[in-house]
């Protein structure tokens, strides 16, 4: 098993056996469904890996909070409304990203495991909650936004691969 795949078994393993990956049997709105329907998991399936995949490649440009505005089409609308982030400057976590390795969905296809290059060309893996909402595949942040500064991260979890 070569390096990559090893660590992908390792975080997706280090999921289940935390119970990160329950948060699939849980609502993460008070208006989603507790289980994923089957019209959501085929919408996952499809377009899960087609929006963590444009999602990174989106990110080869260089943002500021004042025009990352284009990658609020990305985020789950209900998140947007809940932290109050649909308008104005977006203070989403950024970094430059290059070449895409690897796209995966796990068995669970809320779950996204993209490994890309970075600035400076180091790989690293990103790890995504999708979710759907009114027919279509957002990234669903899993923490909220920082009080002060609202800065969130749109993965849930980003390591060197």
């Amino acid at each position: 098993m070569n390096r990559r795949r090893a660590l992908a078994a390792t975080v997706i393993g280090g999921l289940v056996v935390t119970g990160a990956t329950s948060a699939a049997d849980e609502p993460s709105c008070a208006d989603q469904p507790a289980r994923l329907t089957d019209a959501e998991r085929q919408a996952l399936e499809e377009g899960g890996p087609v929006v963590a995949k444009v999602f990174i490649a989106t990110l080869r440009k260089r943002f500021s909070d004042e025009n990352a505005a284009e990658l609020r089409k990305f985020i789950d609308p209900r998140y947007l409304k809940e932290h109050g982030l649909q308008d104005g400057a977006f203070p989403i976590q950024r970094v430059v990203t290059g070449d895409i390795h690897n796209n995966n969905l796990s068995d669970d296809p809320s779950t996204a495991l993209v490994v890309a290059d970075t600035e400076g060309g180091t790989k690293e893996c990103f790890l995504f909650r999708l979710t759907v909402h009114e027919g279509a595949v957002y990234i669903l942040p899993l923490k909220a936004p920082d009080k002060k500064s609202k800065s969130f991260k749109p993965w849930i979890l980003r390591a060197k691969a």
